[in-house]
């Protein structure tokens, strides 16, 4: 009888207790929806739509819309009770919106939402300067415009032409943009979408990649990442100078084209890959690689589909992949090459020819006693006097580095 009564008083215990955690969770879900509800009706919406909207009410500090006297608008604080969001669409008049802050955020049960902070649209001859946004910044159906100093997540599509984006820091998003430039940002990710005549230029992504996708003549110019990818049918591009560097073990690919055309890879540092320094995948034709400085990285060059393709003045310093083995592998060393790949090696070029020559690599074991265009001629000229065959696992007559370099090559 005794234990029948501890038993109950147990679950008496029991009862007590989630029925006043069950009222504490209703009362909670009741506070956020409340909460909810009062972020709500309490957020600031500033809609400009046509220059006639244009006023003290919607932010409007000076300026009269003109080139030389732009509208300023500016939003400097955002209280955490009464947060602003702004839309400015179809006009024709010139403004700046300066050093505003737009905190957009709001809860439902235990989910919290952030939306767009500013949004434009149809507009043209305007700047975004020293604002940040949540939610971030779409802009749309626009041309002649900067975004500068901002901390911006920024969305750019449907027609931009004509524009700059610099010292920002956000990830950057363009689809179908014309004439413009991205230059001296600190961003995550840039990603282009059918975009032509860009300029991406001098900005720091440590730990972000840059992705081009149907671009057509497009520079991507001494910037600092992660990764770059160039893809998707883009042709008459050119990656150049830029300092490409895995910063964490997942690692990845250095610089990958993939369906391109006509693109020019030239100049680049690429180091600590955990896969290939540069990759040309399927449906590549007309390429030109040279000059590029690689290290520390799984493979160093490697052609897949690639076809018309040219290989040369490209320093490899280090590969911890090998002809398609690992240097302890005791192979012919004629295959030991600087961990490179050609799998359709007969349709592309590993050298420029005599005395030009092909590339630096760091396990290349020939001589250089020889010169002139058969290597037959007394005397060294800096070119190995035996080729380097270029490793390919296909059936085909694999191509050949005639001319490799005994040292690096410097130009």
């Amino acid at each position: 009888m005794e234990e029948k009564w501890k038993l109950g008083v147990v679950l008496i215990a029991i009862i007590l207790t989630l029925s006043a955690w069950t009222a504490y969770a209703i009362h909670s879900l009741t506070q956020l929806d409340e909460e909810y509800i009062y972020h709500r009706s309490e957020v600031t919406r500033v809609l400009i739509d046509g220059n006639e909207n244009f006023t003290s009410e919607n932010g409007i500090v000076s300026g009269v819309g003109s080139l030389l006297d732009p509208y300023i608008i500016s939003f400097p604080e955002a209280s955490y009770y009464k947060q602003t969001t702004i839309e400015i669409s179809n006009t024709t008049l010139a403004f700046v919106l300066r050093d505003s802050t737009f905190e957009y955020s709001y809860s439902s049960g235990c989910l919290v939402f952030t939306e767009i902070g500013i949004r434009i649209s149809n507009a043209t001859n305007f700047s975004v300067e020293g604002s940040y946004s949540s939610g971030g910044c779409v802009i749309s159906d626009c041309h002649d415009f900067t975004l500068c100093d901002n901390r911006l997540s920024t969305t750019i599509v449907n027609g931009t032409r004509y524009s700059v984006c610099h010292s920002n820091g956000g990830k950057v998003s363009m689809t179908g943009c014309t004439d413009f430039s991205v230059a001296n940002n600190v961003n995550l990710t840039l990603t282009l979408d059918g975009c032509r005549d860009s300029v991406i230029t001098n900005n720091r992504f440590e730990r972000g990649t840059i992705t081009v996708g149907n671009g057509l003549n497009c520079l991507i110019d001494s910037n600092v990442c992660q990764s770059i990818t160039v893809h998707t049918g883009s042709a008459e591009c050119a990656v150049v100078g830029n300092s490409v560097k895995h910063y964490s073990v997942t690692g990845g690919r250095g610089l990958f084209l993939d369906s391109v055309h006509n693109v020019t890879v030239d100049k680049n540092t690429i180091d600590n890959c955990s896969y290939h320094a540069i990759e040309l995948g399927n449906s590549v034709t007309n390429c030109t690689i040279t000059r590029n400085n690689i290290s520390n990285c799984y493979g160093a060059i490697t052609l897949r589909g690639a076809r018309g393709c040219q290989v040369y003045h490209n320093n490899i310093f280090s590969s911890y992949w090998s002809g398609g083995v690992m240097l302890s592998d005791p192979l012919d060393s004629q295959y030991h090459a600087g961990g490179v790949l050609d799998e359709q090696g007969w349709l592309n070029s590993w050298d420029n020819g005599y005395p030009d020559g092909g590339n630096y690599y760091f396990d290349y074991n020939g001589i250089d006693i020889y010169c002139g265009h058969l290597q037959d001629t007394s005397g060294g000229d800096g070119i190995g006097d035996t080729p380097l065959v270029i490793y390919t696992y296909l059936s085909g007559t694999p191509a050949e580095d005639r001319y490799p370099l005994m040292v690096p090559y410097c130009g």
